[in-house]
C-alpha cells in the first residue's frame, strides 16, 4: 500500500502539471480550429507532421524511452557518475547523429516525399506547401529527439517535475506562434510555433539534468554493455512504432484523397481524443514504468502485479468516464471547444461522430499501453511486437477495405479494431507465458466503471433537457456528471477514489509535518 500511495502521489503530480499543458493544449486547440478549421492549408498542416514523426519514433521516442529507462536506472545502482556520464554521452551523441542524418536527408527529398508517399492526391500547390511545412517541422523534431533522451534519463532517476512542465511550454510555443502569426503567416506560424515550443522543451531538460550532476559532450563508447543491453532491448519496440507511424501515414494518404476537411477532421479528432489519454494514460505510464522495473529486478512478483492492476484501475477510473462524458455532451461539447471561425457546425458534427467511433480505441490502446509495461519490465520486448505486428496487419487490412465504403469513419473503424484486439492478445499471452493476473478483480474494476459512467452519461443527458443555452448546458453538465459518477461508482463498492483521496491526504500530512 505504501508503495501504492507514493506512486499515486508522483502519478498526481505529472496529472496536474498534464492538466496544465491540457489547458495550453485547448488555448492552441481554440487559436488552431478558428483560424484554419478543416480547410486544405489544415490538411498540409496535419500531413507535415507525419514523416517527422516518423523519425522522432524511430531514433528517440517511445520505443527508445522503453529500453533506456530500464537499462539506465540498473546503472544509477551498480555505477558511479563518471561511468553514468559515458552512458548518457555515447546515447546522446548516437541519437543526434542518426537524427541528423535522416532530417537533412528528408529535407532536401521533402517534395518528391510528399508528392509520392504522404500525399499523392493533394493538388500540385497543397503538396508543396506541406514539403515546406515539412522542413519546418524536421528541424523542430532534430531538438525534441536530443530532449527525450534527457526525458528518459530524468525519468530513470524518478524526476517527473522537469518532463512535465516541458509539455506545457511544448504547447505554450504553437499558442505564442498562432496567437501572433496565424494571421499574417497562415499555418507557417502554428508550424513555427511548435519549433519554439520544443526548444522551450529542450531547455526545461536541460537546465533540470545539470541537478544529477550530468552534462553533455560528444563521445561514443559503444564497449558498454548497457548500449548492447538497450540494442536488444530496443530493436522488438523500434519495429512496433515505426509500423505505427506507417500505418498513421497510411491513413493521411487514403484520407487525401477523401472530400477536403477529411485530413484536418481526423488530425482535429486524434488531438482531442489524445487529450484524456495524455492526462491521465501517459501519466500514470511515466509513473509506474520506472517502478515496475525496480520491482522486477528485485524479484517480487507479486508486487509487480499488485502495482499493474493498481495502474489498470485507477487508469479506468479516470479515463472511462471521461471519454463517455464527451460523448454523452454531444455535439455541444466540441461546439463549445472548435466552432468558431473557419471551424464551423458542419466539422463539429464531423469531428465529434469520428470521437463516437474512436473512444472506445483510445481506452483500449491506453490500457495496452499499461499492460505492455510488464513486459518491458521484464526486459521482453518481442512479444509486444509480434502482439502488436498481428494488430497491425489487421487494422491496415480494414482501412483499406473500409476507407471506399465508409470513408474516413472507415478509418476510424480500423483504428478501433486494432486496439481492441490488441488487449486481448496481450492479455492472453501473459497469461499464457508468465501468469494469471487478478483477472477477477479486473473485471470487477471495468464494469464498476462502465456502469458509473452510464449513470453519469445518463445525468448529463437529463440536463440536456433543460432550456440552456449551449456553453451553460456544457458548465452545468460537467459537475453534475463528475458527482454522479463518483457516487455511483462508490455506490457499487469501489475503492479507487479513497485511495487516491487517502493518498492525496498522505501528502499534505507530510507537508505539514515537514512545517512543524
Amino acid at each position: 500500500m505504501f508503495k501504492n500511495t507514493k506512486l499515486i502521489q508522483a502519478s498526481i503530480l505529472v496529472i496536474t502539471l498534464s492538466g496544465a499543458n491540457k489547458i495550453t493544449g485547448f488555448i492552441k486547440l481554440f487559436l488552431s480550429t478558428s483560424a484554419y478549421g478543416t480547410s486544405a492549408d489544415a490538411d498540409a498542416m496535419a500531413a507535415a507532421w507525419q514523416l517527422p514523426d516518423v523519425f522522432f519514433v524511430m531514433v528517440s521516442g517511445g520505443a527508445m524511452a522503453t529500453a533506456l529507462i530500464p537499462v539506465f536506472s540498473a546503472a544509477i545502482v551498480s555505477h558511479d557518475q563518471d561511468y553514468q556520464q559515458k552512458l548518457s554521452n555515447t546515447i546522446l551523441t548516437t541519437i543526434a547523429m542518426i537524427l541528423g542524418t535522416l532530417c537533412v536527408v528528408a529535407a532536401i527529398f521533402a517534395p518528391w516525399l510528399t508528392r509520392v508517399v504522404l500525399v499523392p492526391d493533394f493538388a500540385p500547390e497543397q503538396q508543396m506547401l506541406t514539403a515546406n511545412l515539412m522542413r519546418i517541422a524536421l528541424f523542430g523534431i532534430f531538438m525534441f529527439g536530443i530532449s527525450s533522451i534527457l526525458v528518459s534519463i530524468l525519468h530513470s532517476h524518478q524526476h517527473f517535475l522537469s518532463p512535465a512542465l516541458g509539455a506545457v511550454l511544448f504547447d505554450t510555443g504553437f499558442v505564442i506562434g498562432l496567437y501572433f502569426g496565424a494571421e499574417r503567416y497562415g499555418v507557417h506560424a502554428m508550424v513555427w510555433g511548435g519549433v519554439l515550443g520544443i526548444f522551450m522543451h529542450l531547455c526545461a531538460q536541460i537546465f533540470m539534468i545539470r541537478r544529477y550532476n550530468l552534462s553533455f559532450w560528444p563521445e561514443l563508447d559503444f564497449s558498454l554493455p548497457e548500449i548492447r543491453e538497450i540494442l536488444r532491448l530496443l530493436w522488438p519496440r523500434l519495429v512496433i512504432l515505426v509500423s505505427l507511424e506507417i500505418v498513421d501515414i497510411t491513413v493521411i494518404r487514403l484520407a487525401s484523397g477523401l472530400p477536403e476537411g477529411s485530413t484536418s477532421a481526423w488530425f482535429f479528432t486524434v488531438l482531442l481524443v489524445n487529450m484524456p489519454v495524455d492526462l491521465f494514460g501517459i501519466s500514470l505510464v511515466v509513473t509506474f514504468f520506472p517502478t515496475l522495473s525496480q520491482e522486477y529486478n528485485s524479484a517480487d512478483f507479486k508486487q509487480l502485479h499488485e502495482s499493474l492492476v493498481a495502474g489498470l484501475r485507477y487508469l479506468w477510473l479516470l479515463l472511462i468516464p471521461s471519454f463517455v462524458g464527451l460523448i454523452a455532451l454531444g455535439p455541444a461539447g466540441i461546439a463549445v471547444l472548435m466552432e468558431r471561425g473557419e471551424f464551423t457546425a458542419e466539422s463539429t458534427q464531423l469531428v465529434y461522430s469520428l470521437i463516437v467511433v474512436a473512444a472506445s480505441g483510445a481506452i483500449a490502446l491506453a490500457t495496452f499501453d499499461v499492460m505492455a509495461l510488464l513486459y518491458y519490465a521484464r526486459h521482453d520486448t518481442l512479444r509486444p511486437m509480434l502482439i502488436q505486428v498481428v494488430a497491425i496487419a489487421v487494422g491496415v487490412g480494414l482501412n483499406f477495405a473500409l476507407v471506399g465504403p465508409l470513408g474516413i469513419y472507415g478509418l476510424a473503424t480500423g483504428r478501433l479494431t486494432y486496439a481492441i484486439l490488441l488487449v486481448i492478445m496481450a492479455w492472453l499471452v501473459y497469461r499464457q507465458v508468465y501468469e494469471r493476473l487478478e483477472e477477477k478483480l479486473l473485471f470487477q474494476e471495468f464494469g464498476r466503471c462502465v456502469l458509473a459512467a452510464g449513470a453519469m452519461a445518463i445525468a448529463i443527458r437529463l440536463v440536456a433537457l433543460l432550456p440552456l443555452e449551449r456553453l451553460l448546458f456544457v458548465i452545468a453538465a460537467i459537475p453534475v456528471g463528475v458527482l454522479v459518477y463518483g457516487a455511483v461508482h462508490l455506490l457499487l463498492g469501489g475503492t479507487a477514489i479513497l485511495e487516491i483521496w487517502d493518498a492525496v491526504m498522505a501528502r499534505n500530512n507530510v507537508v505539514e509535518e515537514e512545517k512543524v
